[in-house]
C-alpha cells in the first residue's frame, strides 16, 4: 500500500504489549478508531499498522513515518522485547534516515516522529526512559481513566466527572490524529524544501556555466587561439 511519502511501508505503526490488548481489545479498538480519523484527512489508502503479535520479534519492525508506542506499566520495560525490538529499533532507524526522528519547523517547536500515548499513570522513572531513548522531552498523550482506586485505559463511554483526568476519549483520539498529521505535513514540507534546494542549486550552477561561457566568448579569438596551441621546446 502506498504511503503519504514514498520509501516507507506504513504511514503509522502502533507498538504495544500484547497483554494490554487481551482483556478487552482496547489497542485494536484504538487502532481502528485512529485509522478512521486519519482517513478522514488523507483518504482510504492511509495505512495504520497494528503489528502482528504472531510474528517473531525480529520481524515485527516495519518502516513507517510515525511510530505510536502504547505506553503502559508492561510496555515501559527497558528489557522488554517490544521496547527493544520495536521502540528502540524505530528510534535507531529514524535517526539514520533522510528525515531524522525530530523535525525542525522554522520559528516553531520541533515535532517528533514518535507520538506516544499513555494508558496508565507511570512512575517518573518510566517516563524518563522515553526521554532518554528519544533524547527529547516529548510528552505522551493521555488516554487514561483514573479514580481514587484505579487507573486504566480510557474507554469511549467514559465521561467526566467520574474520570478524574477530566478527559474524553474522542477528544484525546483527535489529539493523536492531529499529532500524526503534524508530523506527516512537516515531513512533506521537508521534502518540498529539499526539492526547492536541489532545483536552486541546479539553477545556480547553470548561471555559473553561462557566465563562464560569456567570459570565454569575450576573449579575443587570437588570444583564445594562442592559449589553445601547445608550446614545444
Amino acid at each position: 500500500m502506498p504511503t503519504s511519502i514514498p520509501g516507507f511501508k506504513y504511514d503509522v505503526v502502533i507498538s504495544y504489549c500484547q497483554k494490554d490488548n487481551i482483556y478487552n481489545g482496547w489497542v485494536s479498538e484504538f487502532a481502528n478508531n485512529l485509522t478512521w480519523e486519519l482517513r478522514k484527512i488523507y483518504g482510504p489508502k492511509f495505512s495504520v499498522c497494528l503489528r502482528d503479535p504472531n510474528l517473531p520479534y525480529e520481524n515485527r519492525h516495519q518502516k513507517s513515518l510515525v511510530f505510536i508506542p502504547v505506553m503502559s506499566h508492561r510496555y515501559c520495560n527497558p528489557q522488554g522485547k517490544e521496547w527493544i525490538s520495536e521502540f528502540k529499533k524505530f528510534v535507531d532507524d529514524a535517526n539514520g534516515d533522510d528525515y531524522g526522528i525530530e523535525l525542525a519547523r522554522e520559528g516553531k517547536t520541533a515535532v517528533h516522529r514518535v507520538v506516544p500515548i499513555l494508558i496508565n499513570k507511570l512512575e517518573d522513572s518510566k517516563l524518563a526512559l522515553l526521554e532518554k531513548e528519544t533524547d527529547s522531552d516529548i510528552k505522551p498523550i493521555e488516554l487514561i481513566y483514573q479514580s481514587s482506586v484505579i487507573d486504566r485505559p480510557l474507554m469511549p463511554s467514559d465521561q467526566p466527572p467520574k474520570n478524574e483526568c477530566n478527559t474524553i476519549y474522542a477528544n484525546q483520539l483527535k489529539k493523536v490524529a492531529r499529532a500524526v498529521e503534524l508530523v506527516i505535513e512537516t515531513m512533506k514540507l521537508t521534502d518540498v524544501n529539499h526539492e526547492k534546494t536541489t532545483v536552486q542549486m541546479k539553477y545556480e550552477l547553470m548561471l555559473k556555466e553561462n557566465e563562464l561561457r560569456k567570459q570565454k566568448n569575450s576573449i579575443p579569438w587570437m588570444a583564445r587561439l594562442a592559449t589553445s596551441i601547445p608550446y614545444h621546446f
